[in-house]
């Protein structure tokens, strides 16, 4: 008789398990299967979730630096604006307060002399006019100052003083007046 090798074993090839283990066994491997399966789709979506969230970052930090670059472009404007609007605010009650000063002008030159008798017009920090008139005669001196005494009859002007009477050696007469003038419409430049 031929011996064949396939014949002689001396292991068993085949073990019996019962069919409990056989159950536990398979569902181990089902539950091995389901959890690689899991664990793979759950990386899969943290992956995606990972780059949408990269890619946000990525744009909103380059948004980021794309409005800080406008931002420092307007800087310079910025601080211009705000400070000619803080200069508005000054000019704006500075000119609230001011008088319309070409009614004066007007008013003196008409009324009362206008140059070459009118030598100079001051006006200081209390807003009181300081006429200097200048003339030949006293005759014509006298005129200007009735002209002055008018304006205040009429509420032109107020409180006038004789601030200075002068007659030089060549007969010119000088006369200095201080007055308070009133302003019809302290709104108008």
């Amino acid at each position: 008789m031929a011996i064949s090798f396939q014949s002689i074993n001396l292991i068993r090839t085949k073990t019996s398990i019962s069919p409990q283990y056989e159950a536990i066994e398979l569902s181990l491997r089902k539950t091995g299967l389901i959890g690689i399966i899991a664990f793979l789709c759950a990386s899969f979506l943290i992956g995606i979730v990972y780059l949408l969230i990269n890619a946000e970052y990525t744009s909103l930090k380059s948004e980021k630096t794309t409005v800080l670059r406008e931002l420092s472009q307007y800087a310079k404007s910025e601080v211009y604006y705000r400070a000619i609007k803080d200069r508005t605010k000054i000019v704006t009650a500075v000119m609230a307060t001011q008088h319309p000063w070409s009614q004066l002008l007007d008013r003196v030159t008409n009324s009362i002399a206008g140059p070459p008798i009118l030598t100079s017009i001051t006006v200081d920090d209390q807003n009181r006019i300081v006429i200097m008139l200048t003339t030949e005669t006293i005759e014509s001196m006298l005129n200007a100052v009735n002209a002055v005494i008018t304006q205040a009859q009429e509420k032109a002007l107020t409180k006038p003083t004789l601030v200075s009477f002068q007659i030089d050696d060549k007969g010119k007469v000088q006369v200095s007046i201080s007055f308070f003038s009133v302003f019809t419409n302290e709104n108008t430049q």
